[in-house]
């Protein structure tokens, strides 16, 4: 399967960011937060997530931000992460079974495998 490109609709303009991505980012909070409920509150608020209704707020980072803005926002709250690890570790967990979107994740490792494939073609 060849795949020029993929369209990424990270806002929510073509498909619902809410269910695609909260999820994922509960998920994301229960291991930062290691079991801290107090933890886990101050990451959903550094970064605008509403944890009663499991859902990001509109003005939220994490709906048109970069990766290093989401970064940025969370980093304050961790102690003994780095920046770089943090962003390493939030990619990873795109890659991984455990988030939100399980269709989001096929079409991921699906191009990232095929473009890894294109290139090792290529030379």
């Amino acid at each position: 399967m060849r795949c020029d490109g993929l369209l990424f609709d990270k806002d929510g303009t073509l498909f619902d960011f809410q269910a695609t991505w909260s999820g994922w980012f509960l998920n994301v909070l229960a291991q930062l937060s290691q079991g801290d409920l107090t933890k886990q509150k101050k990451l959903a608020e550094a970064i605008d997530f509403d944890l009663s209704e499991q859902a990001f707020f509109a003005h939220s980072v994490a709906i048109a931000g970069t990766n290093q803005d989401l970064v940025e926002a969370l980093i304050g709250e961790l102690e003994g992460i780095s920046e770089q690890e943090l962003e390493d570790f939030l990619t990873q967990e795109l890659k991984g079974p455990g988030y939100g979107n399980y269709a989001f994740g096929c079409v991921f490792r699906s191009f990232t495998a095929e473009r890894a494939k294109t290139r090792s073609d290529d030379q």
